[in-house]
């Protein structure tokens, strides 16, 4: 059993990274919206941020649902005493899918084309 200390150390670290990818996120999409714009000649903001809300949405849903489906399959019953295979599969659950998440992410992020030397040249371009 962990003791108390070391679940608030891990849970503020948890917070810590949660609060950067949001920073991260927000930041980048407007570069999204000015390259678009340098790409197409418009500028769509409503439908750059409508869409992003509605993913973030739509992700919270299907999220919803893929976690009821893996409780279900490591045997979660409600109200009851979890078995140590529950248990265990709780806690892959708990580890696993963030980090998978974590590393598709990192993937993303490694492929991303606008660094801040782009970004400077095309807001550059666009002032033109």
């Amino acid at each position: 059993m962990l003791d108390p200390v070391s679940v608030y150390i891990g849970v503020g670290v948890i917070a810590i990274g949660t609060s950067a990818f949001a920073v991260m996120f927000w930041a980048m999409l407007p570069d999204t919206v000015e390259y678009d714009q340098w790409l197409c000649g418009e500028r769509h903001e409503a439908r750059v941020f409508g869409l992003a809300t509605f993913a973030q949405k739509a992700a919270l849903g299907l999220n919803a649902l893929l976690l009821g489906v893996l409780l279900d399959s490591v045997g979660f019953e409600a109200g009851s005493v979890q078995s140590d295979e529950t248990l265990s599969g709780i806690k892959a659950i708990m580890t696993l899918v963030p980090a998978a998440g974590v590393l598709v992410m990192a993937g993303c992020l490694y492929r991303y084309p606008i660094d801040a030397r782009f970004h400077a040249a095309l807001r550059k371009d666009l002032a033109n």
